[in-house]
């Protein structure tokens, strides 16, 4: 599905304060169907905000957002945010986590451990299917709500920093993961990062949000196939180029990957 903001903007009020903090300001970026799109931005900035505005969970101030042209009122099925935290089911094993999304849509018993089983072998967690959250790592709890997301098998995705606790290898393996399972069937992607060099991995579109309040400052198109090599020269010219306009931003110091 397409996504289409529109003239957004978000004000958080403070009735205790009584003052008013302005997050977003008139947001417009367009992303096709089957895209892969990166915010890239500095803590504070508003990414977080945006994401659960395009996926239903906050109400814009102003503006609109367009999902398959029709606008977002509230979450949906066809849509599924993954945030920074990993919200798994303590309770729950590896993959009985894996096969919630499936069993709330009605998903056969048989069919859910087969896709859950497959995907737990993908993300790397192959002979953890029965463990339980308390016993893993971040960077294995991280692979398992990864899992779980693509399980759910949605139309567009949203991803809020998804790989930031994982080590190098392990992060670059499963943005290989995503791009694979998600290249095949032309999801619609709406990524963020703070590193630079996994937008350049990752995105077809490459958003840039200043801060105070956020906006979006600039717009690159990476239309190169995938697999990306950082060891390619045209790769490392963007990554150059997209530095030196980072760091000419004051409010960017704080960037991973920079």
């Amino acid at each position: 599905m397409n996504i289409k903001v529109e003239k957004l903007s978000k004000v958080f009020y403070s009735s205790r304060k009584k003052e008013s903090e302005r997050v977003l300001e008139n947001i417009n970026l367009e992303v096709k169907k089957g895209e892969f799109a990166v915010i890239l931005g500095p803590s504070g900035c508003g990414k977080t905000t945006l994401l659960n505005i395009m996926a239903g969970f906050e109400v814009p101030t102003q503006g609109e957002v367009l999902i398959g042209n029709r606008p977002v009122s509230g979450p949906h099925p066809d849509r599924v945010l993954m945030w920074q935290f990993f919200g798994l089911f303590p309770w729950r094993t590896v993959s009985r986590n894996v096969e919630f999304a499936m069993e709330v849509k009605g998903v056969k018993s048989a069919r859910r451990k087969e896709r859950a089983h497959k995907l737990i072998e993908t993300v790397g967690l192959k002979g953890y299917e029965n463990s339980r959250p308390g016993g893993l790592s971040g960077g294995m709890k991280q692979r398992v709500a990864l899992a779980r997301v693509l399980a759910a098998d949605p139309e567009v995705l949203f991803m809020d920093e998804p790989f930031g606790s994982l080590d190098a290898p392990t992060r670059y393996r499963l943005e290989g993961v995503l791009l694979d399972i998600l290249g095949e069937k032309k999801k619609t992607v709406f990524f963020v990062t703070h590193n630079v060099r996994e937008a350049l991995h990752l995105a077809d579109s490459i958003f840039i949000m200043s801060i105070n309040p956020g906006k979006v400052i600039k717009m690159e198109k990476i239309d190169w196939s995938k697999p990306r090599s950082a060891s390619l020269e045209k790769f490392r010219r963007k990554e150059e180029e997209l530095l030196s306009y980072i760091h000419s931003q004051k409010d960017y110091t704080a960037m991973e990957g920079i």
